[in-house]
């Protein structure tokens, strides 16, 4: 009884298009983490640094393949072909966060049998992540509370910035009036987080309740809306 005919030429074969399934999923599985990386990344004021570097290293890598493979002309035009798309969006694409979040991904498969005989193949793909408007606003004004017998003693006011496409903005510098039953009862100045938040604490908050007014934001490189959303707490 003849055997059944095989997906793949070889064992090798099969391996290399399992590494390249694994490759693919593992793209579409940090498209979110890149995004937020991004966002960092540009808060801090180093997208443009890192971008050049990632790209730098991509190219690095597919000249080291080249040269220690040594590809035939058809392996050659594919690693080419690749080389030449990096290149294009490099160019073309002026804005740094537009380099970051439009990827060209490209998977090359080169398999040899037994027999020395070869073949290769190569698959692209598109991922494009939103990219934040340039905007950025207050989102939400929390409380929580701690210490004390009923737990309320000490009250930490949160303020969550987010950018245009919902992502908090890290470095953020947060500034905010509380009032008390009406009254001004303080200020402060806060830093958000990876996360956008920002939290300042009142020690040994009377009883009562508080408001926050948040009077100013700077973010580097957006434009933030200074609206504070509706807000109290009474303990």
């Amino acid at each position: 009884m003849a055997e059944a005919s095989s997906l793949f030429a070889s064992p090798r074969e099969r391996r290399l298009w399992l590494w390249t399934v694994a490759i693919v999923v593992a793209i579409y599985a940090s498209m979110g983490l890149a995004q937020s990386l991004a966002a960092v990344l540009c808060n801090r004021g180093v997208l443009d640094t890192t971008t050049l570097l990632a790209f730098g290293l991509m190219l690095l890598s597919i000249v080291i393949q080249g040269l220690r493979t040594r590809p035939g002309r058809l392996e050659a035009g594919i690693w080419t072909g690749a080389v030449g798309v990096y290149l294009m969006v490099f160019l073309r694409m002026g804005i740094p966060e537009e380099r970051s979040h439009l990827f060209e991904y490209t998977v090359g498969v080169t398999a040899t049998d037994g027999r020395g005989l070869s073949d290769s193949g190569s698959a692209g793909f598109d991922v494009t992540l939103d990219t934040p408007d340039g905007s950025a606003h207050v989102a939400s004004v929390t409380y929580a509370s701690s210490g004390g017998r009923g737990g309320t003693k000490h009250v930490f006011v949160t303020v969550s910035i987010v950018d245009g496409g919902g992502i908090g903005v890290g470095g953020a510098s947060v500034d905010l009036n509380v009032t008390h039953d009406g009254n001004a009862y303080g200020s402060a100045t806060a830093v958000t987080d990876t996360s956008g938040l920002a939290t300042v604490q009142l020690k040994n908050a009377p009883a009562g309740c508080f408001t926050t007014d948040v009077t100013d934001v700077t973010a580097v490189g957006l434009t933030v809306d200074q609206v504070t959303p509706a807000n109290q707490f009474c303990k």
